[in-house]
């Protein structure tokens, strides 16, 4: 990721180019069977369907995969068109739509459509390709921590500008207000942690993960997690503590365990 994404951020075309995966497309004429051959040897797992060279729909491998697995799948579905089964209510955006929008319309998504990838399409229905539904996660992230970091500098700002602080805390409000949407509705797990490990906010998804009752005292994060995972969490814990302008980015997969559920694992992300 070469850019920061602010609220304001609109998916422009070169930010589109940056983030877009370029995959094949097929037209819509072609049978299930013929793609069904051609996607053997491509990565990815979401294609383009166009119909006279204007974007129709989306597939995926593993849907058409299944179409065609069984006894007599293949005999019952190789000839039938591929537009005949696309993926329904696939979610297609367009350069210039609000990265705020983009966000709301794929993270509220539930289900299986939760893990498609969004299809980008111009005004013209041409299509662009692919954007990742893990890259639209990371943006999500990414835009979360730059709310985090302006409401800790609006914060710092108003000890200095007591004669603006009514209208610096209207701003702060506003700022918070945006940030808190996206950080409760969330559908992954999302805390802020102190240097020290504990857990000093989290949002209603983190709380189901880790079993914690409505109103319990929030508990330290490293307490949560498989013994045999606490040294490394320790160790990122200790490079926000001695860095001053905190370590980059860290990532690790960490084995969850409480008293009322079964240990799981769970994909880290430390900003």
């Amino acid at each position: 990721m070469t850019f920061q994404p602010t609220p304001e951020t609109r998916l422009s075309l070169d930010l589109i180019e940056e983030l877009i995966d370029r995959t094949q497309v097929f037209a819509s004429e072609e049978t299930v069977g013929e793609v069904f051959d051609r996607l053997r040897s491509r990565e990815g797992d979401f294609f383009g369907i166009l119909e006279s060279g204007r974007y129709l729909g989306v597939i995926s491998k593993t849907q058409i995969g299944m179409l065609l697995s069984g006894r007599f799948g293949y005999a019952l579905y190789a000839k039938h068109p591929i537009n005949a089964h696309l993926l329904k209510n696939a979610l297609a955006v367009a350069p210039g739509d609000a990265l705020l929008d983009v966000l709301d319309r794929a993270l509220s998504r539930s289900g299986a459509e939760f893990h498609h990838d969004l299809a980008v399409v111009d005004s013209e229905q041409r299509f662009l390709g692919m954007l990742p539904m893990p890259t639209v996660v990371r943006l999500q992230n990414e835009l979360i921590a730059e709310q985090t970091r302006r409401a800790a500098e609006q914060r710092h700002a108003l000890q200095h500008r007591e004669l603006q602080l009514f209208r610096s805390q209207e701003r702060l409000r506003q700022s918070e207000g945006r940030f808190g949407i996206l950080f409760e509705n969330s559908p992954l797990g999302f805390a802020l942690l102190s240097t020290g490990g504990r857990i000093e906010a989290c949002n209603r998804m983190l709380a189901e993960l880790l079993d914690l009752a409505p109103a319990a005292e929030l508990p330290r994060f490293d307490e949560c997690v498989a013994t045999r995972d606490r040294a490394a969490l320790a160790g990122i814990f200790r490079g926000f503590e001695t860095c001053l302008h905190g370590e980059p980015p860290r990532s690790m997969e960490l084995r969850i365990e409480t008293l009322q559920a079964e240990p799981r694992l769970a994909r880290c992300d430390f900003h």
